[in-house]
């Protein structure tokens, strides 16, 4: 499937329109070695589910993402994230992404498929996007 720019644009305002992360996330996450985990589950005050490398989340999106989000919905049930959590909120400013959302993972999938297009994964972004609009 053929994504173009218009249609990334789009759905990125669909799902809410650009938000910025913590200054250079985005490349800070881009640039992380490609075999760090999907997400990984840290505690502190509140566990908190971070996207480490965008490149490989967007990539691997729609083979784990009923998993991913079977644990982030096991986390709103228990109380340690609220379903209104920010899902475009860093928890380390410069290092990380939080989502507890459909919608802020398709979001932050999309909008990092428009700012990084060199790494070609519009259609995948695009049909992340397309399913958390349906």
């Amino acid at each position: 499937m053929h994504a173009s720019q218009t249609a990334l644009l789009d759905a990125l305002n669909r799902l809410g329109g650009r938000q910025d992360a913590p200054a250079t996330s985005r490349d800070l996450v881009a640039a992380a070695p490609h075999d760090l985990p999907l997400v990984a589950v840290s505690s502190g005050e509140r566990p908190t589910v971070t996207a480490h490398n965008v490149a490989a989340f967007i990539a691997r999106a729609a083979e784990l993402e009923p998993e991913a989000l079977a644990a982030l919905e096991k986390l709103v049930i228990a109380g340690a994230l609220t379903a209104g959590d920010d899902p475009g909120a860093g928890t380390e400013p410069g290092l990380a992404w939080v989502t507890a959302h459909p919608k802020g993972v398709a979001r932050q999938a999309v909008q990092w498929a428009v700012d990084h297009p060199d790494h070609g994964l519009q259609a995948e972004a695009f049909a992340i996007a397309r399913r958390a609009l349906e």
